[in-house]
């Protein structure tokens, strides 16, 4: 369990939403706020995510330890200074205290 004092980064968890445009009707798909939350980021190495199956291509990983929170799902990204990474995994620490979410660095697209 990470403690309290060691989430110093603020974070955004986003979700993909489509809207009408009021004009045209057009299908309009952005990126929209979930939740803005503190956590702790931890890079691991290309070696551990090698380990895990991820193939030979090495690519930044990160593990985001958040407090417990309802309605995170792999189908959002995270927004953490400046960077975008692509939820890939969820895992609950104790009896619903934190989650860590495990999450790969990708480029600006705009569809999930």
């Amino acid at each position: 369990m990470i403690s309290a004092g060691a989430m110093r980064r603020r974070v955004r968890i986003e979700g993909f939403t489509e809207t009408r445009d009021p004009e045209s009707n057009e299908a309009i798909q952005t990126w929209a706020l979930v939740a803005e939350v503190w956590a702790n980021r931890r890079d691991t190495s290309a070696r551990e995510f090698v380990a895990s199956g991820g193939g030979d291509v090495a690519e930044q990983v990160a593990v985001f330890t958040v407090w417990w929170r309802e309605g995170i799902t792999t189908e959002q990204r995270i927004v953490s200074q400046g960077q975008t990474f692509e939820i890939i995994g969820l895992s609950e620490v104790g009896e619903r205290y934190q989650l860590q979410i495990q999450a790969r660095a990708r480029g600006s697209e705009t569809s999930p």
